[in-house]
């Protein structure tokens, strides 16, 4: 016996703490960021480093609901998630509804961390960041490059991605309230501000991301917009470049476009290759 209970019993009780059913899922942002997100880290990461039992850093892991994903496909020794918010502490009951995970893995660990300050751990295998620099200001940019590249061992990989990029079609991050593209180019700033305020609908399902689940209140609209206001504008071309600077080799990149073209005004303007560059990612390595 063990603490009242048979040890076909509590064998039985530790195995199901560690199982979950994707096919429970029924939260298409939940989905998206626990498989799409983390199958795409997996793949790129695991292109150069065996994700089993290496330490990994999620860089900006918001509701550690990607960092949940490779944890229990990949079965890192430990996986850290970093933040500037605590949404990452509604993970444990999201992920018992979404996929019948009783408690989370304990090898998952989250961290809150002031801006451009260094995670905490050091001599990492991987670090990987989704979607998450382009909200990283200006000055920060290439302290928290260099951070990155001190928290990995000699050899480290790191995988970036960005999407959408600020010159593309949806660059804004205001797609959830404003279908035309490139409207954050097109119209005046007061204008667009005006547009964001003025919407009232509903989401897809896909876009109810923890901060919309209360409705589309005035103060989601207002948190939207500066969050718009709040992106640094950067390119493909300057994050190649940002990686470069601080020591990373080039291993393997990627650009995706949408199929929208943009309007010959804006190709006047814009460089119409930025235009068109909805996403990148960036496999990098930490030289031996």
């Amino acid at each position: 016996m063990r603490g009242g209970i048979s040890i076909q019993e509590w064998i039985q009780n530790h195995f199901r703490r560690n199982t979950w059913d994707e096919d429970e899922i029924c939260d298409e942002w939940f989905r998206g960021h626990f498989s799409f997100a983390a199958e795409t880290i997996q793949e790129w990461l695991g292109s150069q480093l065996k994700i089993e039992g290496s330490k990994l850093l999620d860089f900006g892991c918001g509701d550690g609901i990607t960092a949940l994903g490779v944890v229990l496909r990949g079965q890192p020794k430990h996986l850290l998630g970093v933040d500037i918010t605590r949404a990452f502490s509604q993970l444990e009951s999201l992920a018992q509804k979404q996929i019948k995970l009783a408690s989370l893995p304990k090898q998952l660990e989250f961290r809150l961390v002031e801006p451009g300050k260094p995670p905490g751990s050091r001599s990492l295998d991987g670090v990987y960041s989704w979607s998450v620099l382009e909200h990283v200001d200006r000055q920060d940019l290439r302290p928290t490059a260099q951070i990155l590249f001190e928290t990995l061992r000699s050899g480290g990989i790191a995988f970036i991605q960005i999407e959408p990029l600020y010159y593309s079609a949806f660059g804004s991050h205001l797609q959830r309230v404003i279908s035309q593209p490139w409207a954050h180019l097109l119209l005046e700033p007061d204008e667009l501000e005006r547009s964001v305020m003025s919407f009232e609908g509903e989401l897809v399902e896909s876009e109810q991301d923890l901060a919309s689940r209360n409705g589309i209140t005035p103060e989601f609209k207002r948190w939207l917009f500066d969050e718009y206001l709040g992106l640094n504008r950067l390119t493909g071309d300057e994050l190649v470049q940002l990686f470069s600077s601080v020591g990373f080799e080039i291993i393997r990149e990627h650009r995706g476009q949408r199929p929208e073209e943009p309007p010959p005004e804006l190709c006047v303007r814009y460089n119409e290759l930025d235009l068109k560059t909805n996403e990148i990612r960036l496999l990098l390595k930490k030289p031996t």
